[in-house]
């Protein structure tokens, strides 16, 4: 019985220690730019500083999406937050392109999520998934950088491809893409 309540006690131990350096990253711009910047420049010739521009958390969900930017690169970092409230990083997604789609999984459902430069005076943008009925609009009119994001309904199974509307305020059309 000493025994079997011993090894508990290891085991437990060990899976704290583990679990603690999983999720390690503070709920604050410092901690996440530090660590973000140790992930993205996991064997980088060149490393990259970066620039924290906002941290949101994806509705009540455990996920948080840190939008930065660098020299000559735009991103996010995905996040999740622990039983112990701090979080790891999961992924980065960065590159050069002003503007970026892309779904994500929490633990409480799927959420369409669009970051990017407002380079062109865009006032407002509509996005309309291809293969389903589902369309939403972001006013990004005062912001010079954004990360907007909406939940999907749960019976959307392909959140790809997505057709983009970029309007002026007086919703004259700018530009249109697909992601």
């Amino acid at each position: 019985m000493k025994k079997t309540i011993i090894l508990f006690i290891v085991i437990i131990i060990g899976y704290s220690i583990y679990y603690n350096n999983q999720y390690h990253v503070k709920n604050n711009n410092k901690s996440i730019k530090t660590y973000v910047e140790k992930f993205i420049n996991i064997g980088e010739e060149t490393e990259m500083e970066l620039k924290i521009i906002e941290v949101v958390q994806l509705g009540d969900s455990d996920t948080y999406l840190a939008s930065f930017i660098s020299e000559k690169t735009i991103g996010y970092a995905i996040l999740k937050k622990g039983l112990n409230n701090k979080m790891k990083i999961e992924s980065a997604r960065y590159g050069t392109n002003k503007i970026k789609y892309s779904a994500i999984t929490t633990n409480k459902g799927n959420y369409g999520v669009l970051t990017g430069v407002n380079q062109t005076n865009i006032d407002h943008i509509t996005s309309s998934l291809l293969n389903a009925k589902f369309t939403f609009t972001v006013n990004v009119s005062k912001e010079r950088y954004f990360i907007k994001y909406k939940k999907l309904p749960k019976k959307i199974e392909k959140p790809f491809p997505a057709e983009f509307n970029f309007y002026d305020k007086n919703n004259n059309v700018l530009s249109k893409r697909n992601y």
